[in-house]
């Protein structure tokens, strides 16, 4: 079987999987957010190190939270949590030590292209960041978003 007929069926079966979380996950968690812009109040000087950090340091930056879901992943080992923010994700997936964490590091291709044993075809460019025992992907262009989890979590390690 030649590699281009095992990649598009995993391609497709990645970018269906992604776009059945939205719609087959359950909130944890709901904040009432307004559809407006994101809001800012205040920098918050905490590298997050555990979703539960990430979140705490999105909720005192200002940053309004629509949703939270837990989900499980196709694409990394970790514990994925989907955070809605104005109806764009960023997935945390955490790991119960740096070992486990770095495991799955070593399969995330520099782009971003290729993810766990997937070769993901994202629907905008992939911004993925890592700290203490979470991988932190956002897929999209959302300047605020960006600057956000960079504060939060430090650079990028892979992606656009």
């Amino acid at each position: 079987m030649s590699v281009r007929k095992v990649i598009i069926p995993v391609s497709i079966f990645a970018v269906a999987v992604l776009l059945l979380i939205g719609f087959t996950e359950k909130p944890i968690s709901n904040n009432s957010a307004d559809k407006g812009s994101i809001e800012k109040n205040t920098i918050v000087e905490l590298k997050a190190e555990s979703c539960k950090e990430f979140i705490e340091y999105l909720n005192k930056a200002g940053i309004k939270i629509k949703a939270i879901t837990k989900s499980s992943s196709m694409l990394l080992k970790g514990e994925e949590t989907a955070i809605n923010i104005n109806g764009e994700f960023i997935n945390v997936y955490e790991y119960k030590n740096s070992d486990q964490m770095a495991a799955d590091i070593k399969t995330i291709r520099s782009d971003g292209a290729i993810v766990g044993s997937a070769f993901v075809d994202w629907v905008s460019i992939p911004h993925i960041y890592k700290n203490g025992n979470i991988i932190v992907i956002y897929v999209g262009e959302n300047k605020e978003i960006k600057d956000t989890i960079q504060k939060s979590v430090g650079n990028q390690f892979a992606g656009g």
